[in-house]
């Protein structure tokens, strides 16, 4: 498994897509259960919280009894999230697999604009610069999982391509040697 985090708007599904298309890993991008689960509760009520855990913890214990090789992404929100990621983490880890986990990370100003693209508001993501300052005012995503080593990528500069393939080489992955990112941007 491969856990990709930052802050909102840092790039992690678009590196995410590339990634899961370059090596077939399945990509378990954020917003598949929290969008499913904000069409019933309300955001980040209690039974949001809650039913938003137990969809997770089913779809990695599914995923890691049947051997997949997934790539998750989320925003890492120090001590609200850490017992949530452990508990990600053991499923794999118990099941023998192996767990990566890759922090993006970007300049402010690249993020403020980036957090503006249009293809944010497919997702129940944050899309405008107002909503980033006040979130950016309430928690920090820029911290890194206190739990165990991350890769670490500043993709203020670089392809989408070349952040896949140092988390390809960093991992030890195999790549299919695909090249065509179509649909992707150049950079994030």
């Amino acid at each position: 498994m491969i856990v990709i985090y930052g802050p909102p708007g840092v790039g992690k599904l678009t590196v995410a897509k590339q990634l899961a298309f370059k090596t077939k890993f399945k990509l378990f991008h954020n917003h598949l259960t929290t969008d499913l689960v904000a069409s019933f509760f309300e955001i980040w009520s209690d039974p949001f919280s809650t039913a938003l855990d137990k969809v997770r913890i089913f779809f990695f214990t599914m995923a890691a009894d049947n051997n997949l090789d997934i790539i998750f992404t989320f925003v890492y929100e120090s001590g609200i999230k850490d017992h949530l990621l452990k508990k990600y983490i053991d499923i794999y880890e118990k099941k023998g697999g192996t767990v990566h986990l890759v922090q993006l990370i970007c300049s402010l100003d690249t993020l403020r604009n980036r957090i503006s693209e249009p293809d944010r508001q497919k997702y129940f993501k944050l899309y405008s610069v107002d909503a980033l300052e006040s979130y950016l005012l309430k928690i920090n995503p820029f911290l890194q999982v206190s739990q165990r080593d991350s890769l670490v990528i500043d993709n203020t500069n670089l392809t989408v391509d070349t952040a896949v393939e140092n988390i390809i080489n960093s991992c030890n992955l195999t790549s299919n040697g695909d090249t065509d990112s179509e649909n992707l941007s150049p950079t994030m």
